[in-house]
């Protein structure tokens, strides 16, 4: 589950999209929204950036990587998704947008998809077995500002859009992944009414093109992470769970130590990285990281992060290294300030290097690995362009 600061800040933009976006038109396929920044997002105001050198005064030579700007129209909040060609599918965004879009790394060149049959944003989008792309949830315009149970099928080849029924839970900011028979778990998110988390998973089923829910002695909601013997890691905020697709079954991990959920990612060991989170006194992101041992339930810290964030990503490298991009860092009076820095986690020395500096700022973006090892930034929370970068390690 992506952490509450979050959340809250995609239910303020989900109301400013219903009072301030556009009209929408009556036909979807007549309109065309231009990409914002977060300057042009109505009623926000952009914040200082928090861009400080390494704190070990390492020069920019010394700094791990590089990153380059793709020239790209991605807005604010899309879902990005990579494709069983290695391309990566970007859909919608704000303001619950009905383009779609490709990126091709071997030329890093961006070109229009298939227009989504509703336009939406902070949804859910993840490629199933046979190259088709499940797109669900999220949040839409007008009279569907809120968040949305509708689902879509979107074949990248064909270049066609379908029907695929609807979530038994609406919800916005979810998570989802694709499980090893082709089905899809989804987790987490904003649902209807106070905006509160929803505590209920379910299973998207290709075959049938239908959404069932899976039944659990406990309320569960948390980030996904697909273990390599199939099953999957849900971690919440203070407790975790394995989800089996053998019998669908939920249960709890006996965690110890001082357990927390922030970006989870697997490592090779098969111990699950967490960094950062929410909130140090005065409201400053953490520095904390730490590794959940799955099988034992076990949770020890690691070296602390170089700067404090939350709303990251976490990113695992082709060499086992996890790239940690962006975020929110600090907290100046009412304005979250994200930093523009980048680290990544070195497993073997349980330590963060410090990595060179992205090209733009951002924060609730999101990372796809490419096959090629490098790794495509989209979108997010953001001041300025570009919309879209790509690290190389």
């Amino acid at each position: 589950m992506r952490g509450a600061c979050f959340v809250a800040l995609l239910l303020t933009v989900s109301m400013l999209v219903a009072c301030d976006a556009s009209e929408p038109p009556s036909a979807p396929n007549q309109r065309a929204t231009p990409s914002p920044t977060a300057t042009d997002v109505p009623g926000v105001t952009a914040s200082p950036t928090d861009s400080s050198p390494s704190p070990t005064g390492a020069a920019p030579s010394d700094l791990l990587g590089a990153f380059e700007p793709v020239s790209a129209p991605f807005s604010v909040f899309p879902a990005a998704t990579l494709m069983s060609d290695g391309r990566v599918l970007v859909t919608g965004g704000f303001p619950a947008m009905l383009e779609t879009w490709m990126f091709d790394p071997a030329s890093s060149a961006v070109g229009p998809g298939p227009r989504l049959m509703e336009g939406r944003q902070s949804h859910l989008a993840v490629t199933l077995a046979d190259g088709s792309v499940l797109i669900a949830g999220g949040v839409g315009l007008g009279d569907a500002q809120g968040p949305l149970a509708t689902a879509e099928l979107l074949d990248p080849v064909a270049g066609t859009v379908r029907s695929a029924g609807m979530l038994q839970v609406p919800r916005l900011a979810a998570e989802a992944v694709r499980l090893d028979d082709g089905r899809v778990l989804i987790a987490g998110g904003a649902g209807a009414g106070d905006g509160g988390p929803v505590t209920k998973l379910e299973v998207f089923d290709p075959a049938l093109s239908t959404f069932s829910l899976v039944q659990t002695e406990d309320s569960v909601a948390g980030a996904l992470v697909k273990l390599d013997d199939g099953r999957v890691v849900v971690a919440g905020e203070s407790s975790a769970w394995i989800f089996d697709p053998e019998n669908d079954s939920v249960s709890g991990i006996p965690v110890s130590g001082e357990y927390w959920s922030g970006s989870p990612v697997l490592l090779t060991s098969g111990e699950v990285l967490m960094t950062g989170g929410c909130c140090a006194p005065g409201g400053d992101a953490l520095h904390r990281a730490g590794v959940l041992d799955v099988a034992t339930g076990g949770f020890t810290a690691v070296d602390d992060l170089n700067h404090g964030r939350v709303n990251h990503t976490a990113t695992r490298l082709a060499d086992g290294r996890v790239l940690i991009v962006g975020g929110i860092g600090s907290q100046d009076g009412p304005r979250e300030v994200p930093t523009q820095t980048a680290e990544v986690y070195d497993p073997e020395t349980r330590s963060f290097i410090q990595a060179s500096q992205p090209v733009a700022v951002r924060s609730a973006h999101q990372a796809n690995l490419l096959a090629d090892g490098r790794v495509l930034i989209t979108g997010g929370w953001r001041s300025g362009t570009p919309s879209a970068e790509v690290f190389t390690p």
